[in-house]
C-alpha cells in the first residue's frame, strides 16, 4: 500500500511541471539564391542573397475558459555565410480567446497574429516569385521613403511589414468569411523607458502609425483593403517622405488554372511641410500558373515616384518554381527594374537587370 501511495506521489509530482508548462514550436526557413546583376549597361555583379532567412520560436499556454497565452521571437540569419542576423524580426507576447480574436503587443510582423494588417491584406491577393523578399520582393520594412537616386536600396510598394513599440488586435474569422486587425506602433526614439518631466529628447510616441487591414474571402474570391494614418508631433524635416495615410485596394480570383491578382494604392502628403513631395500613386497585376508541382509566375508593378520628378518606377518579373516536398522549393527568375525619369531632367536609363536561381527549405 505504501509504495503504490509513494509511486502515485512521484507520478503527480512529474505531472504537476508538464502540465504548467508552455506547447514551443522552433521553426524557420533558409532561402538562398544566387544571382547576376547588371544595372544602366556600368556594372554586372554577382551576388549571393540571403532572402529573408530566420529562426523563429512560438507558443502557446492554455489558460482555460477557451482564452490562451501566446508568444513568439524571431531572428534574421544570414544564410550566405551562417552569421546571426542583426535584424530582431519579431518579439511578441498577449492574448487569445477563440471566440474574441487576439491582442498581442512588441515588435510585430505578418509571422506574428494580426501584426502586420496592411502587408497581410497585400499578401492576401498576391503572388510571390519567392516570398516577397530579396530582389523580387516588392515591399520594405522601413516605411515609405524619398526618391533620392539609391535605386538599388528602395522598395516599390510603400508597406511597412514589421513595426516596434506595436499593440495589434485581429479579429477571429466573421460570418461570410471577413477577417479584420488593426495595429498601433510608436515609431519615435526607441528609448524603453518612461521621458522624464522636461525632457528635450526624442520620444517613442512622437511618431506613431495606426494601420487597419481586412480580408475577405469567399469561394475562388478574395478581395482586401488597407489603411496607413502617420501622425508627427515633433518637427517633419522638409524633404522626408513622412506621409498623412495610404489608401490600398486589393483583390484576386482562383480560375482554376491560374490565379489572378492586383493591387493599387495611394499616399497622400497633405500635412507635409516639405514642397518637394507629392501624392503618388502604385499599381500591380499578378499571375500564378501551377501546373504539378511546378508553377509559373508574371508580376508587374508601377509607382510613381514620390518627389516632384515626372516619372516611375516600374517592375516586371517572371519566375519558375518547383516543390521538391511540401517544405522544399527550387526557383529561378529574370526580373527588369526600370526608372524612367526623363520627363524631369534626370537620366532615364536606370533599369537593373536581375537573373537569380535559389533554394527555399522552410523547417
Amino acid at each position: 500500500m505504501q509504495k503504490k501511495l509513494i509511486v502515485a506521489a512521484l507520478a503527480g509530482l512529474a505531472a504537476a511541471p508538464a502540465f504548467a508548462q508552455s506547447n514551443v514550436t522552433v521553426y524557420g526557413r533558409i532561402n538562398t539564391s544566387l544571382e547576376s546583376e547588371s544595372q544602366s549597361a556600368t556594372r554586372t555583379s554577382t551576388v549571393m542573397r540571403s532572402n529573408g532567412s530566420r529562426i523563429g520560436f512560438r507558443g502557446a499556454e492554455d489558460l482555460g475558459n477557451g482564452l490562451k497565452a501566446i508568444f513568439g521571437i524571431e531572428q534574421a540569419i544570414n544564410s550566405e555565410n551562417g552569421v546571426w542576423g542583426s535584424l530582431g524580426r519579431n518579439a511578441y507576447v498577449g492574448l487569445d480567446s477563440s471566440g474574441a480574436g487576439s491582442l498581442i503587443m512588441g515588435r510585430l510582423d505578418a509571422t506574428s497574429p494580426g501584426g502586420a494588417p496592411v502587408y497581410s491584406a497585400f499578401a492576401a491577393v498576391w503572388n510571390d516569385i519567392n516570398h516577397d523578399t530579396g530582389a523580387t520582393g516588392f515591399t520594405q520594412s522601413n516605411g515609405v521613403e524619398a526618391f533620392t537616386g539609391d535605386v538599388a536600396g528602395r522598395a516599390v510598394l510603400g508597406i511597412r511589414t514589421r513595426a516596434s513599440n506595436a499593440v495589434a488586435y485581429s479579429s477571429p474569422t466573421l460570418a461570410g468569411g471577413l477577417k479584420v486587425s488593426v495595429r498601433y506602433a510608436m515609431l519615435g526614439t526607441d528609448n524603453g523607458v518612461q521621458q522624464a518631466q522636461g525632457t528635450t529628447s526624442g520620444a517613442e510616441s512622437d511618431r506613431s502609425e495606426t494601420e487597419v487591414g481586412a480580408v475577405y474571402k469567399t469561394g475562388p474570391l478574395t478581395v482586401s483593403a488597407g489603411y496607413t494614418s502617420a501622425s508627427n508631433k515633433a518637427d517633419v524635416t522638409p524633404g522626408t517622405a513622412r506621409f498623412d495615410d495610404r489608401f490600398q485596394l486589393g483583390a484576386s480570383y482562383n480560375l482554376g488554372f491560374a490565379n489572378v491578382g492586383a493591387i493599387y494604392a495611394k499616399t497622400n502628403y497633405e500635412g507635409n511641410s516639405s514642397t518637394s513631395l507629392s501624392d503618388t500613386g502604385e499599381w500591380g497585376v499578378s499571375f500564378k500558373v501551377p501546373f504539378g508541382k511546378s508553377d509559373v509566375v508574371a508580376n508587374y508593378v508601377r509607382r510613381e515616384l514620390q518627389t516632384k520628378l515626372d516619372g516611375d518606377d516600374r517592375v516586371w518579373q517572371v519566375g519558375y518554381g518547383y516543390a521538391f516536398s511540401n517544405r522544399t522549393r527550387g526557383f529561378v527568375f529574370y526580373q527588369n527594374r526600370d526608372f524612367d525619369t526623363s520627363a524631369s531632367g534626370t537620366a532615364s536609363d536606370d533599369a537593373i537587370k536581375t537573373v537569380g536561381v535559389g533554394v527555399r527549405h522552410n523547417f
